[in-house]
């Protein structure tokens, strides 16, 4: 071991200063175009609503039949996820998998869809497959074309199994 090496320490290249000030400079800046183009949104947004409010009050009783096709959409992609994944051998039909889905799903807002990055990464972090192996599934499940993939392991039924 170096002098320069340290057990447990990064020993990743920290950014220049002056990159560091850049960098921090940028954050504020884009910060207080978040809230200047906020405060014309709610300027521009305090006018009259009555028109608005009407046209949604002739709407309401449709909204549940629109709420629940949307519910319908997000749990219909989350099993088809969820299968392309247990079809490359990846264990995704359960309380984690759907999570991992549901973080996804919101990342899809994502500029260039990067919610797509997100998944596989999430299922390799919680040791559910390998990279390569969740980004074939992830590709598949969004290509929609499932390639030759190899058959999930069989599950075991407890310890006896196992024997």
């Amino acid at each position: 071991m170096s002098a320069i090496e340290t057990p447990g320490a990064s020993n990743a290249p920290s950014a220049p200063p002056a990159i560091a000030r850049w960098y921090r400079r940028t954050e504020i800046i884009g910060l207080v175009i978040l809230i200047a183009v906020t405060a014309w949104g709610i300027h521009k947004a305090s006018g009259d609503w009555s028109a608005v409010v009407d046209y949604w009050k002739s709407k309401l009783p449709f909204l549940p039949f629109v709420l629940g096709l949307a519910i319908m959409d997000v749990a219909c992609g989350a099993v088809g996820w969820a299968w392309v994944y247990e079809r490359f051998g990846i264990r995704a039909a359960d309380g984690r998998g759907a999570r991992v889905f549901l973080a996804g799903y919101a990342g899809l807002f994502l500029p260039a869809q990067l919610g797509r990055l997100i998944r596989p990464d999430a299922m390799v972090r919680l040791r559910r497959g390998g990279l390569g192996d969740c980004y074939k599934a992830e590709a598949a499940a969004f290509g929609g074309r499932l390639p030759a993939c190899r058959s999930p392991p069989p599950r075991s039924r407890g310890r006896a199994a196992a024997v």
